[in-house]
């Protein structure tokens, strides 16, 4: 059981990251396009 949470964990850290990056881009983005109007 351990070893299969182990094996998963690479894949946790991943999606935490691509959702907190796509956070980030996102807030990014719309404050861009507050700007250009």
């Amino acid at each position: 059981m351990r070893k299969a949470l182990v094996q998963r964990l690479p894949f946790l850290f991943l999606l935490l990251f691509f959702l907190n990056n796509f956070h980030l881009t996102a807030i990014l983005f719309l404050s861009r396009l507050k700007k250009s109007k």
